[in-house]
């Protein structure tokens, strides 16, 4: 009796712990989603002006904006599974917080690398964009790039490496829930409009 007793106390405790840990993670989630609209909104503001950005002097070809207090690459999306996100122009754990965020590459060299945290306005439907569906990145001179989705893939926590071994003119990740392993698009380029 005693035994059930405490296997019930402690049943109530993880279940109790679980919806704690859910809560906080939503509400990371939703403060993710309004600075990444307040970017996105304050990023269009600028572009409207039609004044170019500066390039970024580190990797010498990718325009950036200094944009609420982030230096922004541009915007990509997956219009088949709602991602609009804007793109920092450095990865770190303080941008993933609000955005995507480059990892490597460029536009220009065709092996750009984006990652973003699973958070449901940043790249939390990932793992549903099929083969074939298009993805844009729109840089902060108005430059769109379309490619469209040539295989996805799922990876270990630690195959990093596997990342830029690729012949992907862009490549998308996530961490699944629970962090174990990453979400991986691969995208192959199609057109670039102005």
């Amino acid at each position: 009796m005693k035994r059930s007793v405490a296997f019930i106390i402690i049943g109530c405790i993880l279940l109790a712990s679980s919806a704690v840990l859910f809560i906080c993670n939503e509400v990371i989630s939703f403060h993710a989603a309004e600075e990444s609209m307040e970017i996105l909104s304050s990023l269009e503001e600028e572009m409207l002006e039609d004044t170019p950005g500066a390039i970024d002097e580190y990797e010498g070809t990718m325009p950036t904006r200094l944009v609420n207090g982030t230096n922004t690459l541009g915007v990509i999306s997956v219009p088949s599974v709602g991602i609009e996100v804007p793109v920092a122009a450095e990865w770190s754990y303080k941008n993933l917080k609000k955005s995507a965020c480059r990892y490597s590459g460029t536009a220009e060299d065709g092996r750009l690398i984006i990652l973003a945290h699973n958070y449901r306005q940043h790249f939390g439907s990932l793992g549903n964009a099929e083969k074939g569906d298009e993805v844009q990145f729109l840089d902060v001179n108005g430059t769109l790039y379309v490619y469209k989705i040539t295989d996805t893939e799922i990876l270990g926590k630690y195959e990093l490496d596997r990342l830029t071994d690729t012949d992907s003119d862009l490549t998308l990740f996530t961490c699944t829930y629970g962090g174990m392993k990453r979400v991986v698009v691969r995208c192959e380029k199609q057109q670039d409009k102005e």
